[in-house]
């Protein structure tokens, strides 16, 4: 199942080519996870130990205006993070447990984005995506809610160096609506660099 959702992502982010300039995207970088809520309660307390991680993505976009483009990102985020889990009260002792998450979540956006200029390019887009897990570890397994969705979007520059490809430099967010872990929330910030492809030429650059 989970193998033809990848299949059908990709080949949503590669259909119709048309005569449009479009460009292919491939990047990498690190991963920083931020607690933005913890709901903990007298009777459930979780404190957590996040780690910096790594993330990599492949982008399709569609030149449709002159500032107006639209994009899709295919994404694998890991995340890795310790959690002390304290539960109990209500007359009884309290029980604490030591876990160690470790696990990698594909996920799938589309991004309506506004960019502006020409060789040295600004970009911003956001939308929606969803989340699909594709690897834990023994204390992960079967405590992470599948699948995800949330909002996600990116803030960077593209240089072109030819004709053909160019550098690109980004800061990506992304929030989840789910929860991934027992009483917190969490955001991620995703700082990356990577290549960008033309295909069709640049006849709208």
């Amino acid at each position: 199942m989970k193998l033809k959702i990848i299949f059908i992502t990709l080949f949503l982010l590669f259909y119709n080519i048309s005569k449009s300039q479009k460009l292919i995207g491939l990047s990498g970088g690190i991963n920083i996870p931020k607690v933005i809520n913890n709901y903990s309660s007298p009777h459930l307390q979780v404190k957590s130990d996040f780690k910096n991680t790594y993330t990599v993505a492949v982008s399709y976009t569609d030149r449709l205006k002159k500032h107006f483009d639209l994009g899709f990102e295919l994404n694998y985020v890991n995340a890795a993070v310790d959690l002390e889990i304290t539960s109990g009260g209500l007359g009884g002792g309290y029980d604490t447990e030591y876990v160690n998450y470790d696990f990698g979540f594909l996920n799938f956006g589309i991004l309506p984005e506004f960019v502006t200029g020409n060789k040295l390019q600004l970009f911003i887009n956001a939308g929606p995506y969803f989340g699909f897990l594709v690897n834990t570890n023994k204390d992960a397994h079967g405590n992470i809610q599948t699948p995800d969705i949330g909002v996600t979007g990116n803030i960077g520059i593209r240089v072109k160096v030819f004709s053909i490809f160019g550098v690109v430099i980004k800061n990506g967010y992304s929030y989840g609506l789910v929860n991934k872990y027992p009483s917190i929330k969490t955001m991620n910030i995703m700082v990356s660099a990577g290549l960008y492809f033309f295909i069709r030429g640049n006849k709208k650059d």
